[in-house]
């Protein structure tokens, strides 16, 4: 997922040095993120997610929308990061939303937590996140609902795996 997202959704929307090597640099990242010892927790990279996205995600989407380019992981890991701001995890487990709007997030999931549209809706109507030709984007609404409803309903592998193409697809 990470070497589809870098290569097809990121990458595009940067400008990169001359004789750069965006593949070669996908796969430094790949490593890096494999590197077990350097004890970066998941938790400490989803702190202040709202700060976070509208620059290191929500700008290459606009940008992937405005292009005709794909953002289909971009949208996963929006409907992720959405799903994670509802404190606990998909087992039910609780978790810490360390955030400057977490109260507000936690509002949402109870006015919304029943109906993911809704919640979807909620949380790209805050403007503080999402820029309003995101927000008015119905496509991206319908591929962040399709992506938090997999996520809840079949878990992460499905959603990944329903995300990238098969080998006879990328061969195609």
């Amino acid at each position: 997922m990470l070497r589809h997202y870098w290569q097809r959704e990121a990458a595009p929307t940067l400008d990169l040095p001359a004789g750069s090597d965006a593949a070669a640099y996908t796969e430094r990242l790949l490593a890096r993120f494999g590197n077990d010892s350097l004890r970066h927790r998941l938790q400490q990279i989803a702190m202040d997610g709202s700060q976070k996205l509208p620059q290191r995600w929500l700008a290459g989407a606009l940008e992937n929308r405005q292009k005709g380019r794909s953002q289909a992981a971009t949208a996963l890991g929006v409907a992720g990061w959405i799903r994670y701001t509802a404190g606990t995890d998909l087992s039910g487990q609780p978790h810490a939303v360390d955030d400057p709007l977490a109260e507000t997030f936690a509002t949402l999931h109870r006015c919304h937590g029943d109906d993911p549209a809704a919640l979807i809706d909620a949380f790209l109507a805050l403007d503080a996140i999402f820029p309003k030709a995101l927000r008015d984007d119905r496509p991206f609404a319908q591929q962040l609902l399709d992506a938090l409803r997999r996520l809840q309903n079949d878990g992460v592998e499905s959603a990944i795996a329903a995300l990238i193409p098969t080998a006879s697809d990328r061969d195609a």
